[in-house]
């Protein structure tokens, strides 16, 4: 009876002082999660949402945010009006959390807030669901296993672009939920993150295949060597007889577009594809190969990998694709766990390195940085979550290609 009255006292206390100032909590949520509490882990997940309200709208946020400030003049009819290209083009899940929003008056940070914590939550339980199955046997894993999960949530692209971060985070839970635990919902989060955004669709097949097809690495090997190089030559067939005008604008922005070839490869974009998506992925893929036991996903993986060398003149779905192969990748590892269980702190290594490295590129440091984040220092959680940047304080800070103004 006291142990149980303790524990609960620690965690009132915990709870109370992440209320008062959540930024001093976090050394308590790191020795409760470290104690296996799942609370902490989940007020981890309320303090990550928490600092992305702070996130200075550039790049694609930017976009959102103009498009936000437009739902707020537009009718329910005119939002839905499909005959128009331009409702076409913004019919996600995510422009309609937006419409919501902008509707009831809300706080354009709400959305990104909503769509960061939810995606922490779902992490979360999918870890402690692996966990429980596969690696409840093993001693003193937990806390790196954590930590793991915890970084493969892409915490900077969901507060740079929302839909390609948080549509990763439902795939990989619909596709451990069908692939690996046999459970038909799973189909449902996968086609869900088709809907968040349109690229998750090609997982839908991918996952019916993966379910009837079994071949060996060395056929992936031989049709990756294949695809490598035919692969442009199969887009460019396409691109030329095709007569969909929507397929023919894809190709042109992502192949032959700023996207595509016509992508500047400096030293510094160079450098970056390996660091940020070449290298982390190549690591996981190493695991994958090593361990190489048939499964659904592990079919999947191979069928993910030649798609991706299908694309391999395409610069951003190429970039997109091999990072989904990462989470894909650890789930994989995860639940063969015995044969790599001491390389696990290389994979957290790998995973704080990608996570970093994602803070500081493409203007997001200064997204980070140059706000009103030196709130976090002396601020309640009710302070935070109203935090709100006005329409006229980012267009002093951000031009209209959505990029930071020069001071």
């Amino acid at each position: 009876m006291k142990s149980y009255l303790k524990k609960k006292t620690v965690k009132i206390g915990v709870t109370a002082v992440f209320i008062l100032n959540p930024l001093i909590s976090i050394p308590l949520l790191i020795i409760e999660v470290y104690n296996k509490k799942k609370y902490a882990s989940y007020l981890l997940a309320v303090f990550m949402g928490l600092f992305s309200i702070y996130y200075i709208p550039i790049g694609d946020q930017y976009r959102y945010f103009n498009y936000y400030l437009l739902y707020k003049d537009m009718s329910f009819n005119q939002c839905f009006d499909f005959q128009d290209p331009f409702i076409l083009h913004l019919l996600n899940v995510v422009s309609i959390f937006l419409f919501i929003l902008a509707k009831l008056n809300l706080n354009y940070e709400i959305c990104r807030f909503s769509l960061v914590v939810i995606s922490y939550i779902i992490a979360i339980n999918l870890f402690h669901d692996i966990y429980k199955s596969y690696l409840n046997s093993f001693l003193n894993n937990y806390f790196i296993s954590f930590w793991i999960f915890f970084f493969l949530v892409p915490f900077p692209s969901i507060c740079s672009g929302y839909r390609f971060g948080f549509g990763s985070i439902i795939l990989l839970y619909g596709l451990y939920k069908y692939l690996v635990k046999k459970q038909r919902c799973g189909i449902v989060w996968v086609l869900f993150a088709g809907l968040v955004h349109y690229m998750y669709l090609v997982y839908i097949p991918f996952v019916f295949m993966s379910k009837i097809v079994r071949w060996k690495i060395q056929m992936t090997l031989i049709l990756f060597t294949g695809f490598l190089f035919l692969g442009p030559l199969i887009l460019f067939l396409i691109y030329n007889y095709t007569n969909n005008s929507y397929i023919k604008g894809f190709l042109d922005l992502y192949i032959y577009g700023e996207w595509g070839s016509a992508f500047e490869w400096n030293l510094k974009n160079i450098f970056s594809f390996l660091l940020g998506s070449c290298f982390p992925c190549l690591f996981m893929l190493y695991y994958v190969v090593k361990i190489n036991k048939s499964s659904s996903l592990f079919q999947l993986i191979q069928f993910n990998l030649l798609w991706v060398c299908l694309l391999i003149s395409c610069r951003t779905p190429l970039v997109r694709y091999m990072f989904i192969l990462i989470p894909i990748s650890v789930i994989y590892i995860f639940i063969n766990y015995a044969l790599v269980r001491d390389r696990l702190k290389y994979i957290l290594y790998v995973l704080i390195m990608l996570f970093l490295f994602s803070l500081v590129t493409d203007g997001k440091r200064q997204a980070f940085t140059e706000g009103d984040q030196i709130d976090f220092l002396n601020s309640s959680v009710f302070t935070l979550f109203n935090h709100h940047y006005e329409e006229h304080v980012v267009n002093r800070m951000v031009d209209v290609d959505g990029a930071f103004c020069d001071k």
